[in-house]
C-alpha cells in the first residue's frame, strides 16, 4: 500500500506539473452519449456463476488527443514505472503495463488528467459466452439428424436456393482460434495471399508477420491471467501439440477445464462449414471465407484491448462481417473506438452475443449502438426464449437484442482439448463434432446470414443489413414459460428469416423520399375489386390507423391480397405486419413510405420476397409515425398498433395429382426407384410423400404391418421437385409390394389437403 501511495503521489505531481498551476484538469471523455450508464452492471460472478475470477495483471488502454505526441507519453509512463506494451496506429490506442501493486483504475484516472490524453481506462476481461458443449459422436448424416431442425426454423434451405455464399465475403471469427485443418473448415479458411507462410517477414507490410489465416493476439498463454503478456503471433490456428489446446487444468474454477479451446472452431463451423460435401456439418454461409483471429486463452478469457486490436485487424484486412461471441459487464472505450472505425470507415457489420446471464440488460459489446445484438431461442419451444439468453427491454436506456436465432443444441465443428484427452474423449488436437448451446452459437447464424446477404449484394452497408435483418424477422410473442419472464421484447424484432433477408438484400434497400408524402384525401377512382372503398376523409392527426379490407375472417380465393386502411393526417411512414396466426411460416414485417394499401402478391416461383401459404389464417395490423427522418421498427416514435384483422388463404388441393413414374402396378427395375407425379396447383411450396408396405399407411392398427416412411420436400425460391428418389439409407426389399401417395404440405393451422390416390408398385 505504501508503494502504491508513493507512486500515486508521483503520478499526481507529474500530471499537475504538465497541466500547470491554476489550470483545471480536463474532463474525461464519456464512453458514448448513446450508451447507458444508469443500468446495473453484470458482475463476473453473475455472468459466470461459481467462477472465482482471479486478479488480472494490471493494464490500461490510453487514447491520446489528435495533437499529442506519443513520445512524451512514453516518457511520462517510463517515469511512473509503466511501459507501453503495444500501439495501434489505426485507432490511436496504446496498451500499457501498470507497475506491480498499482491500482489500474487509479493509474488510468491520473493519466486522464494529462491534457494530451483523450481518455484512459483499465483493460477489462471478457469471456466467451460458453454454455454447454457436450461431446457427441453421431454416426448418421449430421445435417439431417442434428442441424435440419434449426435451419428449417430460420428458412435457411430457402435462402440457399438463392445463394450459399460467395468466397469473396470474409467473416472474421474473433474468438479462441480455429482448427484451420478441420475437414469441414479447411476449404473455407481465408488466405492472405500476399503473405509468405513461415518466413518471419511482414510481406504485405500490414504490421503483422506471417498472418496467413488471420492473427493470434494471445500466443502461448496458459491459465486464466497467469501469463497475460505473452506476445502474439501470426498463427491463429489451433492444432495438435500447441498450447492453445489447453493444459487440462480448471484454472479459473468454472468447473470445466479448457472450456474455451473448441469455442472458436465451433463458431467458425456455424458460420461457414463447407456444405454439400458429403461429410460433417453445414455452415449457414457454406461458401464464405473464415478469417481466424485468436483473442481468448484456453479457459475462454480475453482482454478488451485484444478485442479492439482484433476488430482493427479484421477491418483493415478485408473482413466485411465480424462475429463476437463474447461478453462482459462493462463498456470499453478501446472496443468502442475500434468498432466505430470499423463500422463507419470500413463498412464492416459487427454482430455480438447478448450474453448467457438469463437477465437484463444484455452484455457488452452487444449493447453498443453500432453492434447487432443477438439472443437465443430454445429447441423444443422454437418460439420461446433459451433459458440462458439475456434480454433488453426495448428502451433507450435498456435496448433489446436486434434479433434472435436458435441457440440450443446447435451442432458444429470442434477440436479436442487436453481436458478432453484426459477424460478419454479423444486425442488433443484432433477434429470432432459437438453439440453446443449459448448465445455464442446463435450469433454466428446471424453473422453467416449477413455473409449470405453480402454475397448477393456486396454494396450493403451495416445499417442496411441491420434494417433488413430486423424488418424481415418473424416477430415472436412473449414466452410465458421462461423464468424469469423476459416480457414481450425478449426477442427484439424476432426470429431471423434467412430467405426473406437474402431476398431483400438482392432487391436492395429502399431509399426514403426526401419529403415524406402525406395521405391523399380522395380515394382511388377505381377501387380494388372485391374490397370496400376507402373513406374520402383522412382520420384526425394522431389517430390510430383503421384496417378496412379484406374484411376480417374472410376466406380468400387466392394466395395474394391487397390490404387497405385509413391513415391519420400528418403520417410520414407506416409499418405493416402480416403474420401467420400461430407464427408457423413466413411473416411480413416492413416499413414503407406513407400509403393506404399494400399488395401481397400471389407466389411466383423464382421471385420474392414474401409469400403466403395455402390453407392458413393470417393476422395483419398497421401502425404509423410522424417522424421526419427514417426510423427502425424498434423506435419509440411509432404510434400504437391498429386492431388486428385476419383472413384465410385458400386450401391447397391434391385433386389434380397423378402418378407418372412408376405407373401403378408395375415392377420397378431396382430397389432405389424414383417416384414422380404431376400437379397443376400453382401455389404448392411443399410436398409430403409417404411410402410403405402397408396400404393403410398405418391408419388401421389391425392391418398396419410395416413402417410408414415419410419425407418433406420444399422448393426454396423455385417450384418443389415433383419427384422423390428413394435414398440408399432406406433401401426397399426384394419381391415386395409397396404403396405410395403424396399431398401438398400444409403448415401451421392450415386444413390438411387430401392425400392423392394410392399408387402401387412391386420390386424385383
Amino acid at each position: 500500500m505504501a508503494r502504491w501511495l508513493l507512486q500515486g503521489l508521483l503520478v499526481l505531481g507529474l500530471m499537475m506539473a504538465l497541466i500547470g498551476p491554476g489550470q483545471a484538469p480536463p474532463s474525461v471523455s464519456p464512453v458514448s452519449a448513446a450508451e447507458p450508464d444508469d443500468l446495473p452492471e453484470l458482475s463476473p460472478e453473475t455472468l459466470w456463476p461459481g467462477v472465482q475470477v482471479p486478479e488480472p495483471p494490471a493494464q490500461v488502454s490510453v487514447k491520446l488527443r489528435p495533437a499529442a505526441r506519443f513520445s512524451r507519453l512514453a516518457e511520462v509512463t517510463a517515469d511512473l514505472g509503466g511501459r507501453v506494451l503495444r500501439s495501434n496506429d489505426w485507432t490511436g490506442i496504446h496498451t500499457m503495463h501498470v507497475p506491480s501493486g498499482v491500482d489500474a483504475q487509479a493509474y488510468a484516472d491520473l493519466l486522464s488528467l494529462d491534457p494530451r490524453v483523450e481518455w484512459a481506462e483499465p483493460v477489462q476481461w471478457r469471456r466467451l459466452t460458453v454454455s454447454n458443449l457436450a461431446p457427441v459422436t453421431p454416426n448418421d448424416t449430421f445435417y439431417t439428424n442434428n442441424q435440419k431442425w434449426y435451419y428449417d426454423v430460420i428458412m435457411a434451405p430457402d435462402a440457399w436456393g438463392i445463394t450459399t455464399g460467395a468466397p469473396s465475403v470474409i467473416v472474421a471469427v474473433v474468438d479462441s482460434g480455429v482448427m484451420c485443418t478441420h475437414t469441414d473448415l479447411a476449404v473455407n479458411m481465408w488466405v492472405n495471399t500476399k503473405e509468405v507462410p513461415g518466413n518471419g517477414v511482414d510481406d504485405d507490410s500490414n504490421g503483422f508477420v506471417d498472418d496467413v489465416h488471420g492473427y493470434d493476439f494471445v500466443g502461448a498463454e496458459i491459465g486464466t491471467f497467469a501469463a497475460a503478456n505473452h506476445p502474439g503471433d501470426g498463427n491463429p490456428c489451433v492444432s495438435a501439440g500447441d498450447t492453445s489446446n489447453g493444459n487440462g487444468v480448471d484454472d479459473d474454477g468454472s468447473g470445466n477445464a479448457d472450456d474455451g479451446v473448441t469455442h472458436g472452431t465451433f463458431v467458425a463451423g456455424v458460420v461457414a462449414a463447407a456444405g454439400n460435401n458429403g461429410a460433417g456439418v453445414t455452415g449457414i454461409c457454406w461458401s464464405c471465407k473464415i478469417m481466424a483471429i485468436r483473442v481468448a486463452n484456453p479457459e475462454g478469457w480475453l482482454r478488451t484491448s485484444d478485442t479492439a486490436d482484433a476488430i482493427s485487424y479484421a477491418s483493415r484486412n478485408g473482413a466485411k462481417v465480424i462475429n463476437l461471441s463474447l461478453a462482459g459487464s462493462q463498456a470499453s472505450q478501446a472496443e468502442i473506438a475500434a468498432i466505430d472505425l470499423a463500422v463507419n470507415t470500413h463498412g464492416v457489420t459487427i454482430i455480438a452475443a447478448s450474453g448467457n446471464d438469463n437477465k437484463t440488460p444484455i452484455s457488452y459489446p452487444a449493447r453498443l449502438s453500432n453492434v447487432i445484438a443477438v439472443g437465443a431461442s430454445a429447441h423444443t419451444n422454437t418460439k420461446g426464449r433459451a433459458p440462458f439468453s439475456s434480454w433488453g427491454q426495448g428502451t433507450a436506456s435498456n435496448p433489446s437484442v436486434a434479433v434472435v436465432a436458435p441457440g440450443v443444441d446447435n451442432f458444429s465443428t470442434a477440436i479436442r482439448s487436453v481436458a478432453d484427452q484426459n477424460a478419454g474423449a479423444g486425442t488433443a488436437g484432433t477434429q470432432a463434432y459437438l453439440r453446443g448451446s449459448g448465445t455464442s452459437f446463435s450469433t454466428p447464424l446471424v453473422s453467416g446470414l449477413a455473409g449470405l446477404m453480402l454475397s448477393v449484394n456486396p454494396s450493403l452497408t451495416p445499417a442496411q443489413i441491420r434494417s433488413m435483418l430486423t424488418t424481415t424477422a418473424a416477430p415472436l410473442p412473449d414466452d410465458p414459460s421462461d423464468v424469469p419472464n423476459a416480457g414481450s421484447m425478449w426477442a427484439g424484432s424476432g426470429m431471423i428469416n434467412a430467405f426473406a433477408a437474402v431476398t431483400a438484400a438482392g432487391v436492395g434497400a429502399a431509399t426514403p423520399t426526401a419529403t415524406p408524402v402525406g395521405p391523399t384525401a380522395t380515394p382511388s377512382a377505381t377501387p380494388v375489386p372485391g374490397t370496400p372503398t376507402l373513406t374520402a376523409t383522412p382520420l384526425p392527426a394522431g389517430s390510430i390507423p383503421q384496417p378496412v379490407a379484406p374484411p376480417t375472417g374472410v376466406l380468400l380465393s387466392d394466395l395474394g391480397t391487397t390490404v387497405q386502411w385509413n391513415l391519420a393526417i400528418g403520417t410520414t411512414q407506416y409499418q405493416i405486419q402480416v403474420i401467420p396466426a400461430n407464427n408457423d411460416g413466413p411473416a411480413l414485417n416492413l416499413i414503407r413510405d406513407v400509403d393506404r394499401t399494400y399488395t401481397v402478391a400471389p407466389p411466383v416461383f423464382g421471385t420474392g420476397p414474401y409469400v403466403m401459404l395455402p390453407g392458413m389464417t393470417y393476422s395483419w395490423r398497421i401502425r404509423t409515425t410522424t417522424a421526419t427522418t427514417s426510423i427502425d421498427e424498434n423506435s419509440m416514435q411509432w404510434g400504437a398498433w391498429s386492431a388486428a384483422f385476419s383472413f384465410r388463404t385458400r386450401s391447397a388441393t391434391s385433386s389434380t395429382l397423378s402418378a407418372l413414374v412408376p405407373a401403378s402396378g408395375v415392377t420397378v427395375a431396382n430397389l432405389l426407384p424414383v417416384l414422380q407425379w404431376a400437379n397443376s396447383d400453382p401455389g404448392v411450396f411443399y410436398y409430403e410423400v409417404q411410402l410403405s408396405k402397408d396400404q393403410t399407411f398405418g391408419t388401421n392398427p389391425a392391418t398396419a404391418t410395416a413402417m410408414v416412411y415419410g419425407v418433406l420436400l420444399h422448393g426454396a425460391i423455385s417450384a418443389p421437385a415433383n419427384a422423390y428418389a428413394v435414398p440408399p439409407t432406406f433401401p426397399l426389399e426384394n419381391r415386395t409390394q409397396y404403396f405410395w401417395r403424396v399431398r401438398p404440405r400444409i403448415q401451421g393451422d392450415g386444413t390438411p389437403a387430401d392425400w392423392s390416390n394410392t399408387f402401387q408398385f412391386g420390386t424385383p
